[in-house]
């Protein structure tokens, strides 16, 4: 048996298999049989891809596939992305206009909210950055922890919950938009400057630059896209 978690085989026999919404997935019996586990695993396992509206339990009938597009998860994106299956370029155009209304609305509740812990947050959140680049490694990572910062300074677990799994679901993206050059330099100031803004609880001033940032980081993601499904 892989060491995956067995949802996430789960998930990658359905990607595999090429499983159409509304279709039949093999008995609970038999998937224990071919992932090489209990039943009472399996039972776990489809629990949590229930739990994330990616398969539904029909009384007397069996287990199938969800219209995932319009009952799915957020989760459920972040699972798949955590076994290799990207989003569709509709998942990318959405997950991108999802990014923008939840950090425009955070940055608005974190200019009024913030604290100085909030704020020392994202201060030494830049000082990783800063060293990071001088060593000229990746701050990927770092990026996303920084948004989750200013997220939090929103404090709204729910808005925080939701940006979590958006992050897990562009890991990868993430890390191919930082190997590009002068990428790294231009986020580090370009959170330097929304820090300052959430600082001095200028929501039109975070509004601006936030804009901005996402504006650029959505052309990067659709260039990167691009690539990739051509290579």
């Amino acid at each position: 048996m892989e060491d995956k978690p067995v949802h996430l085989q789960l998930i990658e026999f359905i990607r595999d298999r090429r499983y159409e919404p509304d279709e039949k997935l093999p008995s609970e019996r038999d998937l224990a049989a071919r992932f090489g586990v209990t039943r009472a695993l399996t039972r776990e396992a489809l629990a949590v891809l229930e739990a994330m509206r990616l398969i539904e339990r029909r009384e007397r009938s069996g287990i199938y596939l969800r219209q995932e597009n319009s009952v799915g998860s957020l989760d459920v994106v972040a699972a798949k992305a955590e076994v290799g299956w990207p989003p569709s370029e509709e998942e990318i155009a959405a997950l991108h206009e999802f990014r923008s209304i939840l950090e425009m609305q955070a940055a608005t509740l974190a200019c009024v909210r913030r604290t100085a812990q909030d704020i020392e947050r994202m201060d030494e959140n830049l000082a990783q950055c800063r060293a990071r680049a001088r060593l000229g490694e990746t701050i990927a990572q770092l990026s996303a922890e920084f948004h989750l910062a200013m997220i939090g300074a929103a404090h709204n677990q729910f808005l925080l919950r939701a940006a979590y799994s958006y992050y897990l679901s562009t890991r990868e993206w993430r890390e191919v938009v930082f190997s590009q050059p002068g990428i790294t330099e231009k986020s580090i100031a370009d959170h330097q400057a929304i820090r300052d803004a959430i600082a001095a609880g200028d929501i039109a001033q975070t509004h601006e630059l936030i804009a901005a940032h996402l504006d650029v980081a959505g052309g990067y993601w659709n260039d990167s896209e691009r690539v990739n499904r051509n290579n």
